[in-house]
C-alpha cells in the first residue's frame, strides 16, 4: 500500500516536471531578452517548489518516526479476537 503510494506520488511529480519543461521547451520560452522573463521565473519556481515539496514528502513517508501510531480501538479489537 505504501510502496504504491509512493510510486504513484513520484509518478505525478515527473508527470508535472515533464509537462513544464515541455511548455517550456515548445513554446518561445527560451528566447533571448526579458519579453518572458516573469514567466521564466513562475514556472522555474513551480518547477523548483514541486521537486522539493515531493522530496519532503518522500523523506516524511521513509521515515519509520513519523508514521502514525496505531489506534487503541484496533489494537484493542486485534486482541481480544
Amino acid at each position: 500500500h505504501r510502496l504504491w503510494g509512493k510510486i504513484i506520488f513520484l509518478s505525478a511529480t515527473v508527470a508535472i516536471l515533464t509537462g513544464l519543461s515541455e511548455h517550456g521547451y515548445g513554446s518561445s520560452f527560451f528566447t533571448a531578452g526579458d519579453a518572458e522573463r516573469k514567466r521564466r521565473l513562475i514556472l522555474n519556481f513551480f518547477g523548483v517548489f514541486t521537486s522539493l515539496f515531493s522530496l519532503f514528502v518522500i523523506y516524511l513517508l521513509s521515515n519509520p518516526e513519523y508514521r502514525r501510531l496505531p489506534d487503541e480501538d484496533v489494537v484493542t479489537n486485534e486482541s481480544n479476537t
